[in-house]
């Protein structure tokens, strides 16, 4: 592979969400809200509490916990989750603060009853 090639992968990755997102635990998020603050992460957890609101300009929102290991934190994403409660799922997002996700992507990786 020539050295022009290499680089055009490598800089297409860098602008791929995944490619980017630190894996953390829920539990690390808490620990170290200040230092992971601003910073794109990828979470596993459990999807419960998912709500619908309205934002102050009347644009949709919507919100749900990620559950793991008796540790929880909301996530907040302008797409609904598009995967039941219940579920197992990996959230790619910007941590913010007060402690909650901003997601990007929100993939199903386990529907209940499979």
């Amino acid at each position: 592979m020539r050295p022009t090639w290499r680089v055009a992968i490598l800089l297409s990755l860098a602008h791929t969400p995944l490619a980017w997102a630190q894996p953390v635990s829920i539990d690390d998020i808490v620990r170290e809200s200040t230092r992971l603050e601003g910073a794109s992460v990828t979470v596993l957890g459990t999807l419960t509490d998912a709500r619908t609101h309205l934002s102050k300009r009347g644009e949709r929102q919507y919100s749900f916990q990620l559950n793991d290991r008796g540790r929880a934190i909301a996530v907040v994403s302008v797409s609904p989750p598009g995967c039941p409660e219940q579920s197992r799922v990996a959230v790619t997002g910007i941590v913010q603060r007060p402690l909650r996700l901003d997601a990007t992507r929100v993939v199903c990786v386990d529907k209940p009853g499979h």
